[in-house]
């Protein structure tokens, strides 16, 4: 399984009609590829969209002229070959460690599985020992 600690950056904007369409077309027409997109609403109006992007600095050159709230964070992403259980080990090694999780997001393809992890800031130094990395909050 390969490991790796990625930036991802959450834009807050107001739960309307076309909003990820909206920032789908501004990522396009400033050739900015993504790994991995997700949006959904939060609360009465509010919504996030959560980004991936393969270049995070063009990313953030958009965003700051297209006037968008974001903030930055940092998660993991695991991938490796598809099969049953996949994740099971590195799961329980979570778990054994008492570390909560507050985002998880896998898909399988063609016989390839991708994962992000997300973990509260306090416990993001520790569940990046246990994935067998060094955190980039350390």
């Amino acid at each position: 399984m390969d490991i790796s600690s990625v930036t991802y950056f959450t834009i807050y904007l107001d739960d309307r009609s076309g909003q990820l369409a909206s920032i789908s077309a501004s990522l396009l027409e400033n050739d900015v590829s993504l790994r991995g997109i997700w949006g959904f609403g939060t609360s009465f109006g509010s919504a996030q969209v959560m980004c991936v992007p393969v270049d995070g600095s063009q990313f953030q050159n958009v965003a700051r002229n297209k006037r968008w709230n974001i903030k930055e964070g940092s998660c993991f992403y695991l991938s490796g070959k598809d099969k049953t259980g996949a994740l099971v080990d590195v799961l329980n090694k979570i778990a054994e460690k008492d570390i909560f999780i507050i985002g998880l997001d896998a898909l399988a393809v063609e016989g390839q599985f991708g994962c992000y992890l997300w973990a509260s800031d306090e416990d993001h130094v520790e569940l990046s020992q246990v994935l067998g990395l060094r955190s980039a909050l350390m």
